[in-house]
């Protein structure tokens, strides 16, 4: 099995889809992972505005995609520009 073969997909209110991969399952149910949802991002915010609710926790799986956007991006672009990979990624640099 490789790394792209098991996952899950997440709804995100910023992001809408999220894919997680088995590694980063792994390590968003990890007990400090998990601690996050209590931290909220906004303070007291919430109070103000209602709508306002969003924890550390929504927000480092925002940030775990938008990063995984970007590395995506880069790769595409380097494939695209050489023809090889510049970089010489290889599923394993993936782990």
């Amino acid at each position: 099995m490789g790394y792209f073969d098991d996952y899950e997909i997440f709804r995100d209110p910023i992001h809408d889809y999220i894919v997680v991969y088995k590694p980063e399952i792994d390590l968003i149910n990890s007990s400090a992972f998990q601690r996050l949802r209590r931290i909220h991002q906004l303070g007291l915010a919430k109070f103000v505005f209602h709508g306002a609710t969003h924890s550390r926790f929504e927000h480092s799986l925002g940030v775990m995609h938008l990063s995984d956007r970007i590395l995506q991006t880069i790769y595409e672009a380097d494939r695209r520009i050489s023809g090889d990979h510049i970089l010489k990624w290889t599923n394993d640099d993936l782990l």
